[in-house]
């Protein structure tokens, strides 16, 4: 066993925000723990090594691969599954939850030191799900989580050890800073959408859905009007069955004032995303990480509560004005937050500037405890 640190998540799959999960556990890995290799377990270890730079390990089924994961995880020093919301049930059986669980039970038959990093749990509806968590999770030594509803859950399940719950890490990529947007100035507004689905992958009520996006387009034009705005859709992810730049342009099309709107065709890497916030005044976003990665940077944010941990990471950050359920009358309750914000801009921006900075710290605290097992 040599100094070796094992990570297992949504990684090298192209969606922005786990690979944001990705980038901050490898630097803050690397800070705390100079000399340790980091292996990264993947259902893509071709992107892990092109895009970070490291070694990965193939997740995916059979015997030699089987072989190698065993050699693998034996020669971890600590493993760590996570982060993001990875413990869900999806779908018609527990197979989700029992792939995600596997490497970390095989590591804790190694006796390996384990940890849980900044874990999303939600949807757990199947008994052998439950199960599986109950005979598994009680046994790692570490567990973060990112809401107090994962935390919850576990609770509910019957995991009785230390659960420390602060934000996503995620929001440790970027530095907040007063915003300084005033009336009669040009707003540039950035808006994150996705198909919404809860417990398939499948929309649960079409013509809800329908509604929803007629009522975002004239919203839209509302701000194109009423303030001028120049309207951007990012897509966070675009591969065929999760494809953000559908929706974004379903929006689109909705829309009269299509001269003032861009849909950016490509999803951007983590970096590039973050720097082109540095233009954006207000964000409108579906996407968890599109939502962290702004008001980190102290833009102000609305919420579009799909899921709910939409509502959890809106409320950590004191912004729960801003949470848009997804239900009738969306368009107006969508116009009064819009309003809102920019009556009040200065004071928005600075308070998500210091309840970032604290929660900040507290990560970092959780993460430094975390690393500390592989020392």
């Amino acid at each position: 066993m040599g100094q070796r640190i094992g990570i297992h998540g949504f990684y090298g799959m192209q969606n922005l925000g786990d690979e944001a999960l990705l980038r901050v556990f490898l630097r803050e890995a690397r800070q705390a723990l100079p000399g340790y290799t980091p292996i990264v377990y993947s259902s893509r270890p071709d992107r892990i090594r092109r895009d970070y730079g490291v070694s990965s390990v193939w997740t995916h089924p059979g015997r030699k691969r089987w072989i190698l994961q065993q050699w693998s995880l034996w020669r971890n020093r600590l493993f760590v599954l996570g982060g993001g919301g990875i413990l869900h049930d999806y779908g018609p059986n527990s197979s989700g939850v029992r792939s995600w669980l596997s490497l970390l039970r095989r590591s804790l038959r190694f006796n390996r030191k384990t940890a849980l990093f900044f874990i999303g749990v939600d949807e757990i509806r199947h008994e052998e799900s439950r199960q599986l968590i109950a005979d598994t999770i009680p046994r790692v030594d570490f567990i973060s989580v990112r809401d107090q509803r994962s935390a919850d859950y576990l609770r509910d399940i019957g995991v009785n050890q230390p659960i420390h719950q602060a934000i996503d890490p995620v929001i440790l990529l970027v530095q907040p800073k007063q915003r300084r947007w005033c009336e009669g100035a040009p707003l540039r507004v950035a808006v994150c959408l996705r198909h919404w689905f809860r417990s398939s992958m499948e929309t649960e009520d079409d013509e809800l859905f329908q509604v929803i996006l007629n009522e975002l387009g004239e919203s839209l034009d509302y701000l194109t009007e009423q303030y001028k705005a120049e309207i951007v859709f990012y897509p966070m992810r675009g591969i065929h069955y999760d494809d953000d730049r559908l929706i974004n342009q379903q929006v689109c099309d909705r829309m009269k004032r299509q001269d003032r709107v861009q849909c950016v065709e490509a999803a951007p890497s983590v970096a590039e995303f973050i720097v082109a916030l540095e233009e954006v005044d207000l964000l409108i976003g579906m996407r968890l990480h599109s939502l962290i990665l702004a008001s980190g940077n102290g833009i102000p944010v609305i919420g579009m509560e799909y899921m709910p941990k939409i509502r959890e990471y809106m409320q950590l950050i004191g912004q729960d004005t801003y949470i848009l359920p997804m239900e009738p009358l969306f368009g107006e309750r969508l116009n009064k937050n819009i309003d809102s914000i920019l009556d009040d801009y200065h004071n928005v921006s600075f308070g998500l500037v210091n309840i970032i900075s604290e929660k900040q710290q507290s990560v970092r605290n959780i993460l430094n405890e975390l690393f500390s097992l592989a020392k």
